[in-house]
């Protein structure tokens, strides 16, 4: 330790550059990514639901109130975190995914409302699914497609209120 307190008096200018650029470099971290959240990340989403009927005489779009949620996910200062693209083809939502067009593509299947409408009526073998599509050694991918699952597990969860396992 003496060694060491000798060295950095004989040498003040490493200290004070030291003692000033460790300070400046946090600054100019903070400043490149500042904590305002300014990404986006683009999912292109197929929507293949068909609103059903509920048992109550309602009618339930969840697909389409997935995709509305996506749409509606927000940094805190209100910047959108997701580019929801909507698509019809699946061979051309793939193209416009490896031309990086966008980060993920979210599938919603036919049934989707009819199978959760099911679920929340009582029929707890109803299950249903969302296709992801992605390049996984994308970190960008992995990114949007966890935002994206998030949004949609919230919602199914909260619509269904069916219990978490975890």
């Amino acid at each position: 330790f003496r060694k060491s307190v000798r060295e950095q008096r004989r040498d003040l200018w490493v200290v004070g550059l030291s003692l000033a650029f460790a300070p400046l470099f946090v600054m100019i971290y903070w400043m490149m990514t500042g904590a305002s959240g300014t990404t986006s990340y683009g999912v292109l989403v197929i929507n293949q639901d068909v609103p059903a009927i509920q048992a109550d005489g309602t009618m339930l779009a969840a697909g389409q109130d997935v995709v509305d949620n996506l749409r509606s996910s927000t940094y805190e200062n209100g910047s959108a975190l997701l580019r929801v693209i909507e698509s019809t083809d699946r061979a051309d939502a793939e193209t416009r995914l490896r031309n990086s067009e966008a980060a993920a593509l979210v599938i919603i299947p036919a049934g989707f409302s009819e199978r959760l409408s099911a679920f929340r009526s009582g029929d707890t073998s109803a299950n249903t699914g969302l296709t992801f599509i992605g390049d996984l050694t994308n970190p960008t991918y992995t990114v949007a497609a966890v935002m994206a699952m998030t949004v949609a597990d919230n919602y199914t969860q909260g619509l269904t209120s069916a219990a978490r396992p975890i």
